[in-house]
Protein backbone atom coordinates (compact mmCIF):
# COMPACT_ATOMS: atom_id res chain seq x y z
CA UNK A 1 0.00 0.00 0.00
CA UNK A 2 2.77 2.46 0.95
CA UNK A 3 4.67 1.54 -2.18
CA UNK A 4 1.67 2.38 -4.35
CA UNK A 5 1.19 5.68 -2.49
CA UNK A 6 4.88 6.51 -2.96
CA UNK A 7 4.69 5.82 -6.70
CA UNK A 8 1.61 8.03 -7.05
CA UNK A 9 3.30 10.91 -5.22
CA UNK A 10 6.50 10.53 -7.27
CA UNK A 11 4.63 10.44 -10.59
CA UNK A 12 2.51 13.47 -9.67
CA UNK A 13 5.68 15.41 -8.82
CA UNK A 14 7.19 14.55 -12.20
CA UNK A 15 4.17 15.88 -14.11
CA UNK A 16 2.77 18.67 -11.94
CA UNK A 17 4.93 21.42 -13.44
CA UNK A 18 3.88 23.61 -16.30
CA UNK A 19 5.15 26.19 -18.74
CA UNK A 20 3.10 29.33 -19.18
CA UNK A 21 3.79 32.68 -20.70
CA UNK A 22 2.98 35.42 -23.14
CA UNK A 23 4.09 36.29 -26.65
CA UNK A 24 4.27 39.98 -27.55
CA UNK A 25 5.14 42.18 -30.52
CA UNK A 26 8.67 43.46 -29.78
CA UNK A 27 7.91 46.81 -31.45
CA UNK A 28 4.48 47.65 -29.99
CA UNK A 29 4.51 45.53 -26.83
CA UNK A 30 1.03 44.26 -27.72
CA UNK A 31 0.09 40.58 -27.25
CA UNK A 32 0.16 38.34 -30.32
CA UNK A 33 -2.85 36.08 -30.88
CA UNK A 34 -2.28 32.77 -32.68
CA UNK A 35 1.50 32.55 -32.18
CA UNK A 36 2.87 29.01 -32.17
CA UNK A 37 4.93 27.93 -29.17
CA UNK A 38 7.09 24.84 -29.53
CA UNK A 39 9.05 23.40 -26.61
CA UNK A 40 11.94 21.10 -27.47
CA UNK A 41 14.14 18.73 -25.51
CA UNK A 42 17.26 17.35 -27.13
CA UNK A 43 16.38 19.07 -30.41
CA UNK A 44 12.99 17.33 -30.71
CA UNK A 45 9.58 19.00 -30.16
CA UNK A 46 7.89 17.60 -27.06
CA UNK A 47 5.18 20.18 -26.25
CA UNK A 48 3.27 22.69 -28.37
CA UNK A 49 0.71 25.41 -27.80
CA UNK A 50 -0.94 28.39 -29.51
CA UNK A 51 -1.48 31.76 -27.84
CA UNK A 52 -4.98 33.01 -27.08
CA UNK A 53 -6.42 36.50 -27.74
CA UNK A 54 -4.27 37.96 -24.94
CA UNK A 55 -1.08 36.31 -26.25
CA UNK A 56 -1.12 33.82 -23.36
CA UNK A 57 -0.23 30.12 -23.56
CA UNK A 58 -0.16 27.26 -21.04
CA UNK A 59 1.38 23.82 -21.30
CA UNK A 60 0.63 21.29 -18.55
CA UNK A 61 1.76 18.83 -17.41
CA UNK A 62 5.48 19.10 -18.21
CA UNK A 63 8.20 16.70 -17.11
CA UNK A 64 11.18 17.99 -15.12
CA UNK A 65 14.01 18.81 -17.54
CA UNK A 66 15.89 21.33 -19.64
CA UNK A 67 14.08 22.78 -22.63
CA UNK A 68 14.25 25.32 -25.45
CA UNK A 69 11.14 27.24 -26.52
CA UNK A 70 10.59 28.74 -29.96
CA UNK A 71 7.93 31.27 -30.87
CA UNK A 72 6.62 31.87 -34.40
CA UNK A 73 3.90 33.41 -36.53
CA UNK A 74 4.18 33.97 -40.31
CA UNK A 75 4.08 37.81 -40.16
CA UNK A 76 6.95 37.87 -37.65
CA UNK A 77 10.57 36.77 -37.42
CA UNK A 78 10.85 33.66 -35.23
CA UNK A 79 12.59 33.81 -31.83
CA UNK A 80 13.74 31.33 -29.21
CA UNK A 81 14.47 31.09 -25.51
CA UNK A 82 17.15 28.50 -24.88
CA UNK A 83 18.20 26.41 -21.95
CA UNK A 84 15.53 26.92 -19.30
CA UNK A 85 14.87 24.36 -16.59
CA UNK A 86 11.53 23.10 -15.42
CA UNK A 87 11.81 21.87 -11.85
CA UNK A 88 9.28 21.50 -9.09
CA UNK A 89 7.50 24.78 -9.97
CA UNK A 90 5.90 26.08 -13.13
CA UNK A 91 7.95 28.45 -15.24
CA UNK A 92 6.89 31.69 -16.97
CA UNK A 93 8.28 32.60 -20.41
CA UNK A 94 7.96 35.78 -22.44
CA UNK A 95 8.34 35.44 -26.19
CA UNK A 96 9.09 38.53 -28.26
CA UNK A 97 8.40 38.46 -32.00
CA UNK A 98 9.61 41.19 -34.36
CA UNK A 99 7.38 42.07 -37.34
CA UNK A 100 8.88 41.35 -40.75
CA UNK A 101 9.76 44.36 -42.89
CA UNK A 102 7.61 45.01 -45.95
CA UNK A 103 8.09 46.92 -49.15
CA UNK A 104 4.90 48.16 -50.82
CA UNK A 105 3.88 50.86 -53.23
CA UNK A 106 2.45 51.83 -56.62
CA UNK A 107 4.16 52.03 -59.98
CA UNK A 108 3.24 55.19 -61.90
CA UNK A 109 4.49 56.49 -65.23
CA UNK A 110 5.85 60.01 -65.77
CA UNK A 111 2.29 61.34 -66.12
CA UNK A 112 1.20 59.85 -62.79
CA UNK A 113 -0.80 57.01 -64.38
CA UNK A 114 -0.66 53.44 -63.01
CA UNK A 115 1.65 51.05 -64.85
CA UNK A 116 0.14 47.58 -65.25
CA UNK A 117 2.42 44.53 -65.38
CA UNK A 118 5.58 46.27 -64.23
CA UNK A 119 8.05 43.78 -62.81
CA UNK A 120 9.72 44.74 -59.58
CA UNK A 121 12.90 43.15 -58.27
CA UNK A 122 14.08 43.84 -54.77
CA UNK A 123 17.73 43.54 -55.72
CA UNK A 124 20.20 43.08 -52.90
CA UNK A 125 17.75 41.49 -50.52
CA UNK A 126 18.78 38.15 -49.11
CA UNK A 127 16.07 36.45 -51.13
CA UNK A 128 16.01 38.46 -54.40
CA UNK A 129 12.21 38.68 -54.29
CA UNK A 130 10.10 39.83 -57.22
CA UNK A 131 6.57 41.18 -57.65
CA UNK A 132 4.39 42.37 -60.53
CA UNK A 133 2.09 45.39 -60.41
CA UNK A 134 -1.65 44.96 -60.99
CA UNK A 135 -3.91 47.00 -63.31
CA UNK A 136 -3.87 49.91 -60.85
CA UNK A 137 -0.06 49.87 -60.53
CA UNK A 138 -0.19 48.32 -57.07
CA UNK A 139 2.72 46.05 -56.32
CA UNK A 140 2.34 42.88 -54.33
CA UNK A 141 3.77 43.38 -50.87
CA UNK A 142 7.13 41.75 -50.41
CA UNK A 143 8.21 40.53 -46.97
CA UNK A 144 11.86 41.08 -46.18
CA UNK A 145 14.03 39.32 -43.60
CA UNK A 146 15.71 41.36 -40.86
CA UNK A 147 18.92 42.98 -42.05
CA UNK A 148 18.16 42.32 -45.71
CA UNK A 149 17.55 45.97 -46.62
CA UNK A 150 20.97 47.45 -45.86
CA UNK A 151 22.00 47.94 -49.53
CA UNK A 152 18.94 47.38 -51.68
CA UNK A 153 17.91 48.69 -55.05
CA UNK A 154 14.40 48.42 -56.44
CA UNK A 155 14.49 47.77 -60.18
CA UNK A 156 11.29 48.29 -62.15
CA UNK A 157 10.82 47.15 -65.74
CA UNK A 158 7.68 47.55 -67.79
CA UNK A 159 6.52 45.54 -70.78
CA UNK A 160 4.81 48.68 -72.12
CA UNK A 161 8.02 50.60 -72.87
Amino acid sequence: MWLLFGLLVASSTLFSQGIEGTVINSVTGLPIRGAKVSVEAGGKPVYQATTDDQGVFRIQPVKVGTYTASFSKPEFLPSAQEGFNVGSNSIHLRGRLTPRSRVAGRVLDGGGQPVSGAELLLDGSLTGQTATSDDQGNAVRVRVERGALSNVALRITSRNQ
